[in-house]
């Protein structure tokens, strides 16, 4: 039935970034960076630390990696 395939199978490239970017919640931000929630948003709003992602309704979080970018160029 599979007679006519005769290239072998390739395997998935790999993503190029070994970090794995997860979602962090505010209490593990707030602990990373050593500011209170309300310095983030107010920092947020004004362009200055990363957007927050809605998660639901009523949670949000943010990329481990855009955290991570942010502390190495504040």
């Amino acid at each position: 039935m599979l007679d006519h395939i005769t290239e072998p199978v390739k395997q998935a490239k790999q993503p190029q970034s070994t970090k794995q970017d997860r979602i962090l919640r505010l209490e593990e931000v707030t602990q990373m960076v050593g500011l209170s929630r309300t310095t983030l948003w107010r920092m947020e709003r004004k362009g200055a630390f990363p957007s927050r992602i809605p998660l639901s309704s009523r949670s949000v979080g943010w990329r481990s990696i855009d955290i991570e970018n942010w502390m190495k160029n504040k």
